[in-house]
C-alpha cells in the first residue's frame, strides 16, 4: 500500500507541474505578440533629422469641440522617420502633452494612409512616463490609437490589446503657422 500512496502522489505532483508549466507558456506566448510590436518599431535615425538634404514634411492636426476638448498634432516626417508633438487636452479629464518618435510606414493602398508606431514621452499630472503611440493618418485627417494600457517589463506604458484600439476623434489638418496650434 505504501507503493500505491507514493504513486498516486507523484502522480498528482507531475499534473500539478505540468499544468504550471503550461500556465507559464500560455501566459508567455500572450505576450509575444505585443512585445513584436515594440520589437518590430526600428530606432529613430536622429541623423535624417539634422541633414539639411533630407526631403522635410511637417502636417498639423487639430481637433476642438464646444466643450473645451481639444488636440494638437504636429509630425515630422523625414523617409520612415517621424518626430512630433502630440498635446492631449480634454476639458474635463487628465490632459497628456509630449513629444514622440518613431517610424511611419509607406501608404496603405487601400486605406489611402500612413501608420506611425512611436514612443511618446508623456506627461501629465506632473508625471512623465514613456508610452506606446499608434496613430493613423491620411487624406486630410488623422487618429490617435486609445485603449487600456499595461506596463511593460522595460518600464514602457504599452497597449494591452492594440488589435482593439478605438481610432476617434478625427483631427483635422491645419497649416502649421495656424494660431490653434499654439
Amino acid at each position: 500500500m505504501y507503493t500505491i500512496h507514493m504513486y498516486k502522489t507523484h502522480k498528482i505532483v507531475s499534473i500539478l507541474i505540468i499544468l504550471i508549466i503550461l500556465f507559464a507558456v500560455a501566459f508567455l506566448m500572450a505576450q509575444v505578440p505585443h512585445k513584436e510590436v515594440i520589437k518590430n518599431t526600428p530606432p529613430v535615425d536622429d541623423s535624417v533629422f539634422q541633414d539639411p538634404n533630407m526631403n522635410a514634411r511637417q502636417l498639423c492636426f487639430i481637433w476642438n469641440t464646444e466643450a473645451g476638448d481639444k488636440a494638437q498634432l504636429s509630425m515630422d516626417l523625414r523617409a520612415d522617420q517621424v518626430i512630433g508633438e502630440l498635446n492631449w487636452l480634454p476639458a474635463e479629464k487628465d490632459k497628456k502633452t509630449g513629444i514622440f518618435r518613431g517610424t511611419v510606414s509607406p501608404v496603405d493602398k487601400m486605406s489611402m494612409s500612413r501608420t506611425v508606431h512611436a514612443l511618446w514621452d508623456v506627461s501629465a499630472e506632473g508625471v512623465t512616463n514613456k508610452e506606446e503611440l499608434i496613430i493613423k493618418f491620411g487624406e486630410g485627417t488623422a487618429n490617435i490609437g486609445f485603449g487600456e494600457m499595461k506596463l511593460g517589463p522595460d518600464g514602457v506604458w504599452v497597449y494591452a490589446d492594440p488589435e482593439h484600439l478605438s481610432y476617434e476623434p478625427n483631427l483635422s489638418d491645419t497649416d502649421c503657422g495656424d494660431e490653434a496650434m499654439d
